[in-house]
């Protein structure tokens, strides 16, 4: 049978022609599928929490060492430091976003009175702001607090035994308490709501405000690349 018999057929064989690109459709979308199922439609997103606690004294020290992500760390009354750390992945699909995350490694320990937490990237595909960690830390008030972070926002609260932050691109805010004096030193563009007395004649920084003896809490603040706000609580 030839072609021009199975377009005289009185049965469904005369709509033969219809048959290639229905074909054709059919191996074009299994294709894609396939394909999707491998890249994924992405982003995705995966995220890994950790949460760890440790007593200290009144006064202990907390380093913040964080490969890219926002840190925030709050004062409270109690001898603890509180810790919530949570890495995050990106990728097309979920094994690529669990291999972005676990490309950051996550440590803390304390040591005494000193409590470390630190993150790094191991060396691999992506870039630092691809796989950040953000870290909330609650301790006690009178903590001397130092952050690191290459990527991320650095919000401070309540604590008033000093705040070493270095910020290479991001914002950095503290809010610190309207009747404790304070040293204020660093670099970037600062927008202060107390009023400060300048040592130097050509810069905002270092100064003091009032009241502040060479006794008084250190506010070391570097943001190279963004703002630093100094707000009152």
């Amino acid at each position: 049978m030839n072609l021009t018999d199975l377009d005289m057929a009185p049965d469904v064989r005369r709509f033969w022609w219809l048959l290639p690109p229905a074909c054709l459709a059919l191996v074009i979308f299994t294709a894609t599928q396939f394909a999707a199922f491998f890249e994924g439609d992405g982003p995705v997103v995966l995220t890994d929490p950790v949460n760890q606690q440790y007593q200290t004294g009144p006064a202990p020290t907390v380093t913040i060492d964080n490969w890219a992500g926002d840190v925030r760390v709050a004062g409270a009354r109690d001898n603890l430091v509180l810790i919530t750390a949570v890495r995050r992945g990106t990728g097309r699909n979920e094994p690529l976003a669990f291999e972005d995350l676990s490309r950051i490694q996550l440590q803390m320990q304390q040591e005494g009175d000193h409590v470390l937490v630190q993150t790094w990237r191991e060396v691999g595909g992506g870039n630092s702001e691809s796989a950040p960690a953000t870290i909330d830390v609650t301790v006690p008030a009178g903590a001397r607090i130092e952050i690191r972070t290459n990527y991320g926002k650095v919000l401070v609260t309540g604590v008033i035994g000093g705040v070493t932050v270095l910020v290479p691109n991001g914002d950095i805010t503290v809010q610190w308490p309207r009747d404790v004096p304070f040293r204020l030193d660093g670099t970037g563009d600062l927008n202060s709501e107390f009023k400060l007395s300048p040592l130097g004649k050509d810069s905002a920084l270092p100064a003091y405000s009032a009241g502040a003896t060479p006794a008084a809490a250190l506010l070391d603040l570097r943001a190279a690349r963004g703002k630093i706000n100094l707000l009152r609580r």
